[in-house]
């Protein structure tokens, strides 16, 4: 390195996807050469690595800090860790800052991921009102007494606000999967779905991919809870 230091620092981000980022962050900035700063996409979650080159360890961090000052005046309400630390973390976190706030958790046809790291989480599962599970979407339909078919998507947000009324909760986050399904198809067709409700309010998507696929769960925990997180972190703020 010619007697030069490199030094980086990575600002997790999530609740917004890496083309959106890219677009907020901008040009100049991604066009820089030192310090560099880059995008590297995960599932559901985006790293933004600034990495700077000096003469001393001291340069370096002081040519990062003012790039990451400026990016965060464009991307702060998206930071959730610096460097290390998980989503379930950061979500965990919020939820202690809002008085009273819990959160429910509804996982049909597939594995309880979300649950299961919130609850490896220190407080994480004294913070869940409730954990409820299905074998089948159809089940689930039927425990909410619905009684016309209707997509994944839609059985998704009624799970979750119905989830977050019974239990109390300031939030809840639903699942909902074809759970035989082994293939992804894209937008041919339903095989998951994600829906959380935030005080009073729904967010939802869908995916291709079924529960029996390993995308359906890294895609579906990453999504629900950066939402959830991203959500009650705009409120405690209000």
């Amino acid at each position: 390195l010619g007697g030069k230091i490199i030094k980086a620092r990575v600002l997790k981000t999530a609740g917004i996807g890496e083309s959106a980022l890219d677009e907020v962050i901008g040009k100049p900035a991604l066009e820089a050469s030192n310090p560099t700063v880059g995008l590297a996409a995960h599932t559901g979650q985006v790293d933004v690595r600034i990495t700077a080159k000096a003469d001393s360890e001291a340069e370096a961090e002081a040519m990062i800090a003012v790039v990451e000052a400026d990016l965060r005046t464009r991307i702060e309400p998206y930071i959730y860790a610096i460097d290390s630390g998980t989503i379930e973390q950061a979500l965990v976190q919020a939820l202690g800052v809002v008085h009273g706030a819990t959160l429910a958790v509804s996982e049909t046809g597939i594995d309880p991921v979300i649950s299961s790291k919130l609850s490896a989480i220190e407080n994480g599962k004294a913070l869940m009102s409730a954990v409820v599970s299905y074998a089948t979407p159809d089940s689930l339909r039927d425990a909410l007494r619905l009684q016309e078919p209707i997509t994944l998507r839609a059985l998704a947000e009624h799970a979750a606000q119905h989830a977050a009324e019974q239990n109390g909760s300031l939030a809840a986050i639903a699942v909902v999967c074809q759970p035989d399904e082994a293939a992804d198809r894209g937008d041919q067709q339903e095989g998951s779905a994600i829906a959380v409700y935030v005080d009073g309010k729904t967010h939802s998507r869908a995916y291709g991919f079924g529960g029996a696929t390993e995308m359906a769960q890294s895609w579906t925990a990453s999504w629900g809870m950066s939402m959830v997180w991203r959500l009650i972190k705009e409120k405690s703020k209000q």
